[in-house]
């Protein structure tokens, strides 16, 4: 199982914090059974620990497979990026719903 897999991986609990975006607590509550890894967290669990599936979808399997051949500072560098986009993308959805009410 991929909690396994990150309890022994060898990286100090911040470290995978800083890797996979989440708090210390969060990790604390998932790594001890008392909270449960959302899907997004699970796939990117699987995705820098090695235990990754397929996508069912083309194009995110390609990002996927790309986002595994970088090193983990550009890795995290297009997590950033993407984050932003999408906050970008959803304040600009709520600007067009404001102006549409």
């Amino acid at each position: 199982m991929i909690i396994e897999t990150i309890k022994n991986c060898g990286l100090k609990q911040k470290e995978i914090c800083e890797i996979l975006g989440i708090s210390d607590a969060t990790l604390s509550g998932i790594l001890s059974g008392k909270r449960r890894p959302t899907k997004y967290m699970v796939k990117l669990m699987e995705a820098y620990f090695g235990e990754r599936k397929p996508f069912n979808n083309p194009k995110i399997e390609a990002v996927a497979q790309i986002m595994e051949s970088l090193d983990p500072a550009a890795q995290e560098d297009i997590l950033r990026i993407a984050e932003k986009e999408k906050r970008l993308a959803e304040i600009g959805k709520e600007g067009e719903l404001r102006r549409a009410a």
